[in-house]
């Protein structure tokens, strides 16, 4: 069985390999743009909106980065596909509750939260490691269809991250 999963994890390194290069790149240009924007604002609420906002697009970044790594490790098996994945996913979750309470702070220290980053930034985030925990369960059950279910995960983080990259870069624009 180990040598037809080795097979099928090869017929997926293009995407792998694209989605993981892609993510290391709009991770350098958050980086670039992190960098930008914390000398326009001096203010004590920007390391919280630092933590709160421009963080949580680097680990969605860096999600996509750990699962094409792991994707591509060349003596993967269901089990230990499916073990590291749990492991990832349940930091994932563990993540996505520290940025909630951020938020909450956030939102009763400095200023509104609006409902839309709520969604982008704890709701559909949940979504994510959730789908990856589910394609692990699927993939300890030796389930084949499970790979498109984390194929998702990863598209759902880089549009995340593409979208969280988007909006710190207006927040740029319009502080300037």
């Amino acid at each position: 069985m180990g040598n037809s999963f080795t097979e099928i994890l090869r017929e997926w390194h293009s995407f792998y390999s694209l989605t993981g290069g892609a993510a290391i790149t709009l991770m350098g240009l958050v980086f670039v743009a992190a960098s930008l924007g914390a000398s326009l604002v001096k203010s004590a609420s920007t390391a919280s909106g630092i933590r709160t906002f421009v963080t949580p697009t680097i680990i969605h970044f860096s999600a996509v980065l750990t699962l094409a790594a792991l994707i591509l490790i060349p003596t993967q098996s269901f089990n230990s596909l499916g073990g590291l994945l749990c492991l990832s996913s349940g930091a994932g979750l563990l993540y996505v509750g520290v940025v909630t309470m951020q938020l909450r702070k956030h939102n009763q220290r400095h200023s509104h939260v609006a409902l839309v980053d709520w969604f982008w930034r704890a709701c559909l985030p949940a979504f994510g490691y959730l789908l990856i925990l589910t394609a692990a369960i699927g993939l300890l059950m030796h389930a084949l269809f499970a790979l498109n279910g984390l194929a998702l995960a990863v598209i759902v983080f880089l549009l995340l991250g593409i979208r969280n990259a988007w909006d710190l870069f207006l927040w740029i624009a319009h502080h300037q």
